[in-house]
């Protein structure tokens, strides 16, 4: 009898792939062929720890991570033990952080005609949102003049996508105040009263005096008018200085003082 005996050429294993990925659950494909028998086994390294796959019945095979390293083949033999050749240098896995814009401030009161420019940093590119998940603005910076809530999604330069928390521009009311400078207390029925007028006031307290420092008026109520009398009587023609204390509905104070005439 005879026997025929083949000699398999040495088989290759070859390995490829390796990808910048974002860590936000992406992974990275690294490929390895086999042209050998099969099944085969393969040992591989990510530079940190080795794997081992066995008995692999494709040729091209496949390994999903989301882990970054060097990966290399260690082993690859088919099922008559034969050990590949290995084909191709370590495959690198880049895994980037994601960025986490903050956006400053994140609270700001706003009276009517300001405005409040909002920023999170350089990144390369932007989507300004608003509490409706509907896109306002696509630049850097994000210049909010009424009220308004907004977050932000960003792109860093490693095309990887972070988004913010929201942050609240508030519209809140100005303290309007307003006291004239002359009154006429003479019985005329014609600018008897020192009016004061105002809006967005929480709290009132106004303080006249004479041209002594004695205190000649007070009161808590803007809409309750000085008559021009002191302790019962007509006060004397002259100047008189006031102060104003006011907590605005906007819980902030407002103080202004000034004089005031008494003409008969």
């Amino acid at each position: 009898d005879t026997i025929n005996i083949t000699e398999d050429p040495i088989p290759q294993a070859t390995i490829s792939g390796g990808d910048s990925i974002c860590d936000d659950g992406s992974t990275a494909a690294i490929n390895v062929t086999f042209n050998g028998l099969l099944p085969w086994d393969l040992t591989y390294t990510n530079g940190s720890a080795s794997s081992t796959i066995n008995n692999i019945a494709v040729s091209n095979y496949a390994i999903s991570t989301s882990i970054a390293g060097n990966y290399a083949i260690v082993l690859a033999d088919d099922v008559n033990d034969c050990i590949a050749d290995i084909i191709g240098g370590n495959i690198i896995v880049t895994v980037n952080p994601l960025p986490t814009p903050v956006i400053n401030p994140d609270y700001y009161e706003l009276y009517t005609g300001e405005e409040i420019a909002l920023t999170a940093g350089t990144y390369a590119d932007y989507w300004w949102y608003d509490s409706n998940d509907s896109l306002i603005f696509r630049n850097e910076i994000l210049i909010v003049d009424s009220t308004l809530i907004t977050y932000l999604v960003v792109e860093s330069d490693k095309g990887c996508f972070g988004t913010s928390a929201t942050a609240q521009v508030a519209y809140i009311p100005r303290v309007i105040f307003f006291i004239p400078n002359t009154f006429t207390p003479n019985g005329d029925e014609h600018n008897d009263l020192l009016v004061t007028i105002g809006d967005n006031i929480a709290t009132f307290y106004m303080i006249i005096a004479n041209r002594w420092g004695e205190v000649v008026y007070t009161t808590n109520d803007i809409n309750k008018f000085w008559d021009g009398k002191f302790q019962g009587k007509p006060a004397e023609q002259g100047t008189y200085s006031y102060q104003v204390d006011i907590i605005g509905t906007d819980k902030r104070p407002f103080i202004t003082t000034g004089t005031v005439n008494a003409i008969y």
